[in-house]
């Protein structure tokens, strides 16, 4: 979140790992926060940051409210993926899964 420009608080920022960090690994993944949104499991003050999250994706996508997995795909780092620091996964390879989650390959679809 604070590669988006996001500050949060040390207090706001444990809240958050308890919530996402399912696999308890002390690092939230994409897969992790995606599951709380498909779930529909989060409450308001959630809701609102996902939307701030979403709002500076969409600015970085172009500003036009319609952020697409070829966006999402340009501008995701594979750095902090511990497989790929840890030279197991190739950036090709953690750049596919990361375009599996979305459940889509079109890169003009349009996520929401």
């Amino acid at each position: 979140m604070r590669n988006l420009g996001i500050e949060i608080g040390e207090d706001e920022m444990k809240q958050l790992m308890k919530y996402f960090d399912t696999t308890n690994i002390g690092k939230i993944s994409l897969n992790d926060v995606l599951h709380a949104i498909r779930n529909g499991s989060l409450n308001e003050r959630r809701t609102k940051l996902v939307e701030e999250i979403y709002s500076r994706l969409d600015q970085m996508c172009g500003g036009n409210e319609s952020v697409t997995l070829g966006c999402l795909e340009d501008t995701y780092s594979v750095l902090p993926n511990p497989e790929y620091a840890g030279g197991q996964k190739s950036e090709a390879q953690v750049k596919a899964e990361f375009v599996e989650v979305w459940g889509c390959s079109e890169r003009d679809a349009v996520i929401s």
